[in-house]
Parts: structure tokens; sequence; C-alpha cells
């Protein structure tokens, strides 16, 4: 590869394991097979991906009063 802004941002790039997921709101899957094909059975994206849509179901929804 030679983009070197690339090249810096893949090599500083997170792995699954290290990110927290109460940083984030949600998570992208960018298409082709990949998702499908990995992610689908990856025990550390399983756990990220639950811990995600659990914050969003056990959170209160912004801008809504009783």
């Amino acid at each position: 590869m030679n983009d070197e802004t690339v090249t810096a941002k893949l090599a500083n790039a997170k792995v699954l394991s290290e990110v927290n997921s109460k940083d984030y709101d949600a998570i992208f899957y960018i298409g082709g097979h990949g998702p499908v094909v990995d992610l689908a059975f990856d025990p550390v994206n399983a756990k990220l991906a639950s811990e995600v849509r659990l914050q969003y179901l056990y959170s209160p929804m912004q801008g809504v009063s009783d």
C-alpha cells in the first residue's frame, strides 16, 4: 500500500478486544462478505454488539419527557 495516511491509520486501528462499548452509541458494519464470514462467529464481536444493544434498550430516550 502506497498511501501513507491509510497505512498509518491501519497501524493504529483498535482491535475489537480494546473497544469499550460504553464509548459508542452504535456499531456500523461496512459491507462485503467479511462481516458475514468473520464477525458473525467472532465471540469478541458478539459480546461488543450485545453490550451496545443492551445500552440502547435500557437507556432513557433523549428528548422524551413524562
